[in-house]
């Protein structure tokens, strides 16, 4: 009896086929949602994220137009968000206006609070600014209705970190009456104590530069979040990054080398911001550079493995030019980029403005840059460059002033908020990222954990926390490996609007992310790094690491969601599977059948054979 010859290739290509027929890429697409979204009240400028009321979802914390006002919009996980009016400055300052809005637990109750800095006159960066924080109720998720007020005013707006790593967010500024350099370090008492930064064997600080670039980031790849400080040589008129590393039995923080921009004559150096640029597991640090006063000559630079190299020479579409917005356009705004993997391909994507002209008229839009690969002579070093869509995805905003990525339904892709410019002050804008469905991603918030058990009234997973570091490994289809590292909440100063989670793109590549490894801030005296690592991460998962308690890395807790809507994905998967499972199981039914056909057959050919041994 003839048996049938099966070649397993064929079924491979069968699943392939139907792989290729449920899963599709389509074009990512960005729809405005404002109207929805936000009911169409919409007025105010967007100042900061947070988990207000600890529902799992990021919130936002709005400057109302009359800059008087903190509105917060509550997020949900599906349809319109809500509104609330959370501080009214006008019940406890007058004179002055709200130029930036900080949420952060300052007293350690797991309940975030919101820290405001406000000015008298707020388009002029030099007036010193006074920093009050209103501490945040349970009851009604409200805050307190009288404020504290930090003792002294600073010459710029302070910057949120962990300075003695109790996982209670301390502040990095200067006094405004003497210049010297504080830690405003915070208690569970509700009060700060102050203490001086000083250099060894009495050295001069230079003055921190106005608005600056301070960051709560790892600088030296340990997981252990450095110093990066932004200040001001006035006999040189240069601009200083100060870098302070926080190394493990040094004694603390400990200015470990200074580093200047590759333009030191540059008319206008924005605000620097950090990201593994070229996924090598390094942080890497952007740029962007006005080479004259009207940033005709604007361009972005990137600083990795030592060195300086120009990612963006000049934003030209044709013959129209565009640049970034000179400060003095953008009033309190210094220049920023916002990062994040907006196609999730593994390398971060960055959100601008930019200006140009157009008949006459001076136009303000947000862009999105996308990070792609390069092998041009220019892009050796880092083998990445940046691709600025000049479509009209964002054009119908007018007169933006920031941009700034933001998960909008917590599904692991990254939307847009824009901030724009009106007669009667500032709108906010929301577009809503319609993603392909066959790239994977892996979304990771890392929480105070100050409580996890019997925690009373408190959350038991604790707020949103300045300088967590996390980073990934993971195999690519191809069997290479891929790679990630990123700062959590690093800058918090002039709206540079980061957010409380990070979002690695996986690309396509739906298999287990190898290990994720989580790093929190370390205090001096430790012997060796707060950090642990994981294994056989889920993909399209949304994590919340939850560091409790912070001594003792073993014990800490990690909570696994998946995100529902990357789910399509694995029921097109499931469905191409079941598909072509149908496909083999009619294919072996049928041969299963002629196999039986031709058995019966035979049965009746030896039936009707004539046996001679019978004779």
């Amino acid at each position: 009896m003839a048996k049938p010859s099966w070649n397993f290739s064929i079924f491979s290509y069968l699943f392939y086929l139907f792989l290729a027929l449920f899963i599709h890429k389509s074009r990512a697409e960005l729809s405005d949602v404002t109207g929805y979204l936000l009911d169409d009240v919409n007025e105010g400028e967007l100042a900061g994220f947070g988990d207000f009321n600890s529902d799992k979802t990021t919130d936002l914390f709005v400057i109302s137009q009359s800059g008087k006002d903190v509105i917060l919009i509550i997020a949900a996980k599906e349809g319109q968000y809500k509104k609330k009016l959370l501080i009214d400055l006008t019940k406890h300052v007058n004179g002055t206006t709200i130029t930036s809005v900080m949420p952060g637990d300052f007293d350690g109750d797991s309940q975030m609070d919101v820290l405001i800095t406000t000015s008298t006159s707020p388009k002029n960066l030099n007036v010193p600014v006074s920093v009050l924080i209103y501490w945040g109720k349970r009851e009604g998720f409200v805050v307190e209705n009288k404020p504290l007020v930090i003792d002294t005013k600073m010459r710029q707006q302070p910057l949120v970190m962990d300075y003695n790593a109790d996982m209670i967010p301390d502040l990095l500024g200067e006094e405004s009456s003497s210049g010297k350099r504080y830690y405003w370090i915070a208690s569970n008492n509700r009060s700060f104590t102050r203490q001086e930064v000083v250099l060894p064997n009495n050295g001069t600080l230079l003055p921190m530069r106005i608005p600056h670039s301070n960051a709560f980031i790892d600088l030296d790849n340990d997981l252990n979040p450095d110093l990066f400080v932004t200040s001001y040589d006035k006999a040189s008129k240069k601009q200083i990054f100060e870098l302070w590393y926080n190394e493990i039995g040094s004694g603390g923080w400990t200015l470990n080398g200074t580093l200047e921009p590759p333009q030191t004559d540059a008319a206008f150096i924005g605000q620097a911001v950090f990201t593994d640029i070229n996924a090598d597991k390094k942080m890497d640090i952007l740029l962007p550079i006005c080479s004259d006063a009207n940033c005709a000559e604007s361009g972005i630079y990137a600083y990795s493995e030592g060195n300086w190299t120009l990612m963006i020479s000049k934003f030209m579409r044709a013959d129209k030019t565009y640049k970034f917005l000179p400060p003095g356009m953008a009033e309190e705004q210094p220049i920023t980029l916002r990062v994040g993997d907006y196609n999730l391909d593994g390398y971060p994507d960055v959100v601008t403005v930019l200006q140009t002209e157009d008949n006459g008229e001076k136009k303000q839009q947000a862009f999105i840059l996308y990070n792609y690969d390069c092998k041009a002579a220019s892009c050796k070093r880092l083998g990445r460059t940046f691709f600025v869509d000049y479509g009209a995805p964002l054009s119908s905003v007018k007169d933006a002033i920031t941009v700034a990525f933001f998960d909008i339904y917590e599904n692991g892709i990254l939307d847009i908020f824009v901030t724009s410019r009106t007669k009667k002050g500032t709108d906010v804008h929301a577009f809503l990222h319609g993603f392909a469905l066959d790239a994977c991603f892996m979304k990771v918030t890392v929480v105070s954990g100050l409580c996890y058990h019997d925690c009373g009234q408190n959350s038991p997973y604790g707020t949103d926390q300045p300088g967590p570091t996390v980073s990934y490994e993971t195999t690519r289809t191809d069997g290479t490996t891929q790679v990630s590292v990123a700062g959590q909440l690093s800058q918090s100063a002039y709206m540079s609007l980061q957010l409380p989670y990070t979002v690695f793109g996986l690309g396509i590549s739906p298999n287990f992310v190898d290990s994720m490894e989580v790093g929190i801030p370390t205090p001096a005296d430790s012997t060796s790094v707060r950090k642990k690592k994981w294994t056989s991460i889920i993909p399209n998962s949304q994590l919340i690491v939850i560091p409790h308690p912070s001594d003792d890395p073993s014990s800490w807790y990690n909570k696994l969601f998946i995100a529902p809507m990357a789910n399509k994905q694995v029921l097109y998967t499931a469905a191409a599977l079941l598909g072509t499972c149908g496909l083999v199981a009619i294919v072996s039914g049928v041969l299963q059948w002629r196999e039986r056909a031709e058995d019966k057959k035979e049965k009746l050919v030896d039936a009707q054979k004539f046996h001679f041994d019978a004779m």
